[in-house]
């Protein structure tokens, strides 16, 4: 089978993300009325910063992970600091979104957790906060990066990959349905520009999960584990 997760079909996507992410940059300077602490621009701060985590941040992360796996091993090593650090930069960022969002709505005396898009947003804060943890002591520990605990980490991860993007696609489709509706009618550029921009983000979010879970890597991951509880039985044989 032709792999998938190859070098070039990684930049792509990686083009790709980053494409979106500067599109809602602009839409958000140009259209909302640009970023700022008062209170018509506070909250435009939440989708730059929350497409920013996911798109910027996390999807290099993913595209990291599946690159680890080489005989070179100051690129394996490169390649894990890599995920390592886009995961936690991707945390950060989306705790400052979530911050912001928050302050927006005590600013303007809002509802907080009114829509589903507000609680999976922090149901991926929370999930990678733990899965960040987890990551931290597989390194420090290397007995748990393999068997269960490695696979658990793996599927966790891209669960919180297919949360955050589901996430990003019903902001910009909650904001789409706003702007509808304050600013006269659907066909406004701002308008069509957010439901595209969610359109754009669930489809590099689907392109990230199957190149994840490609048979190739998946495969890779599979014998990573196999030889790490190889490693483990060995280990127990020579103590007894």
């Amino acid at each position: 089978m032709q792999p998938i997760a190859t070098s070039s079909t990684r930049w792509m996507l990686l083009a790709a993300s980053y494409s979106v992410w500067i599109t809602t940059i602009l839409w958000a300077v140009l259209s909302l009325g640009g970023l700022g602490t008062t209170a018509s621009r506070l909250f435009n701060w939440h989708p730059v910063l929350a497409s920013g985590a996911v798109l910027g941040a996390l999807t290099p992360g993913i595209l990291a992970h599946t690159a680890r796996h080489s005989d070179d091993a100051k690129r394996r090593f490169r390649a894990r600091l890599l995920h390592a650090l886009c995961v936690l930069l991707a945390f950060i960022v989306l705790t400052i979104a979530v911050s912001v969002v928050y302050a927006n709505h005590v600013q303007h005396k809002q509802p907080h957790f009114y829509s589903l898009h507000s609680w999976l947003g922090v149901t991926c804060l929370l999930l990678m906060k733990g899965n960040i943890v987890a990551g931290i002591a597989s390194a420090l520990f290397p007995r748990f990066q393999g068997g269960s605990f490695g696979t658990m980490h793996r599927y966790t991860g891209a669960f919180i990959c297919f949360l955050s993007f589901m996430s990003a696609a019903l902001g910009f489709a909650h904001m789409q349905d706003s702007l509808s509706r304050t600013s006269g009618g659907v066909w406004q550029v701002k308008v069509v520009l957010a439901g595209l921009l969610g359109a754009a983000s669930l489809c590099v979010g689907t392109a990230l999960i199957l190149l994840l879970f490609s048979g190739e890597h998946f495969r890779h991951e599979s014998n990573e584990d196999a030889c790490a509880l190889k490693g483990k039985d060995v280990e127990v044989e020579v103590k007894a």
